[in-house]
């Protein structure tokens, strides 16, 4: 068995594990990506495209939190 050491774990190579693994290591902090299939194979890779983002940019930027009422910041 091989020891090594990473300052940063990540767990999960889809979307979101391989984003933060990616800037982490631009960043230069020593990164390991754990994942047991291939790189997005699984959930992220299986959403039928709908990795989105939740808020409207523009409608928000104009309007600010008040285009969305009830919605906690």
């Amino acid at each position: 068995m091989v020891k090594r050491h990473s300052d940063v774990i990540i767990v999960g190579g889809g979307a979101s594990g391989c984003a933060a693994a990616y800037y982490l290591a631009l960043a230069g902090v020593d990164v390991a990506l754990l994942e047991q299939f291939d790189l997005n194979t699984q959930a992220s890779g299986r959403n039928a495209g709908s990795l989105h983002g939740q808020i409207q940019f523009e409608p928000f930027d104009e309007l600010g939190e008040n285009f969305y009422p009830g919605l906690i910041f």
